[in-house]
C-alpha cells in the first residue's frame, strides 16, 4: 500500500504531483484526506493501514519525491526505512517518506495501535493519537523492540515552508 495522507489546507500541489508522476505504474496510491480539526484522525488512518497486508509506504502531503524513491523503499530488505527530509535544522527520517515491511507489520500486529495509545507520558505534552507525535511514538515502540531506522539518501524535498504544521 502506498498511503498518501493529506489535509486540504496544507497539501502541496508540487508534492502531490511528484507522487503521482513517480509512483510505479503497477502501484495504486491510497489518498486519505485528514480533517485538520481532528488531531487524532491520522493515527486512526495509520492503525487501519497497518492492518492491510503487505508493505506500507507513506508519502505525506508536503514531501516531494523523485523518480525511484518508491521503488527503492519497496526493494529495501530492511523492515523499517525511509528518506530523510528537513525538519527544522535537521534531516530526519520520519513518517513523511517511509516504509514498513509486510513482515514487520505481520510480526507486530498491534504496534501501530500501541503507538497511537501512548499519551503525554512520553514527554511530548500531547494526548494519545495526536498527529504531531505519531512518528516519535512509533519510533519509540520499534526501537524498544530492537528495530532501527534504515536511512536512504539523498534526502527528499519538503515542498512547503510549513512542514510539521497543519
Amino acid at each position: 500500500m502506498i498511503l498518501a495522507p493529506y489535509t486540504l489546507a496544507k497539501r502541496s500541489p508540487r508534492a502531490l504531483l511528484a507522487l503521482t508522476q513517480h509512483c510505479p505504474p503497477d502501484q495504486t496510491i491510497t489518498w486519505r484526506e485528514i480533517d485538520a480539526t481532528d488531531s487524532r484522525q491520522y493515527s486512526r488512518i495509520l492503525v487501519e493501514a497497518w492492518a492491510v497486508p503487505g508493505d506500507l509506504v507513506i508519502v505525506e502531503h508536503d514531501v516531494g519525491i523523485r523518480a525511484g524513491v518508491i521503488e527503492e523503499l519497496q526493494q529495501c530488505s530492511q523492515p523499517w526505512c525511509g528518506f530523510p527530509y528537513p525538519i527544522g535544522e535537521q534531516l530526519l527520517v520520519c513518517l513523511g517518506c517511509t516504509k514498513f515491511s509486510a513482515h514487520l507489520k505481520a510480526s507486530l500486529p498491534g504496534l501501530m495501535s500501541d503507538a497511537a495509545g501512548i499519551g503525554e507520558e512520553d514527554g511530548g505534552g500531547v494526548p494519545a493519537g495526536h498527529w504531531c507525535r505519531m512518528d516519535i511514538r512509533i519510533a519509540a515502540c520499534l526501537e524498544r523492540l530492537g528495530h532501527g531506522r534504515h536511512r536512504h539518501e539523498p534526502p527528499v524535498d519538503t515542498s512547503t515552508p510549513t512542514r510539521g504544521q497543519r
